[in-house]
């Protein structure tokens, strides 16, 4: 879990998961901890578990 610092920034960070190429703009997490974003440049929304195993895909016709 992340945590404020002293110095009020955030600390332990660590990376959820790693999307290769993908380009997530705006996430939203869901009932079952797996986040849903955009991925403009790839046309598409992706549904990611923690460590970045992708769940579902969603394509789009434009980005």
């Amino acid at each position: 879990m992340a945590r404020v610092s002293a110095a009020g920034g955030p600390s332990r960070r660590r990376v959820w998961a790693d999307l290769g190429t993908g380009v997530p703009d705006g996430i939203c997490v869901d009932s079952e901890g797996a986040v849903w974003c955009a991925d403009v440049p790839n046309q598409r929304c992706v549904r990611v578990r923690e460590g970045g195993a992708v769940a579902d895909t969603v394509l789009a016709d434009r980005g």
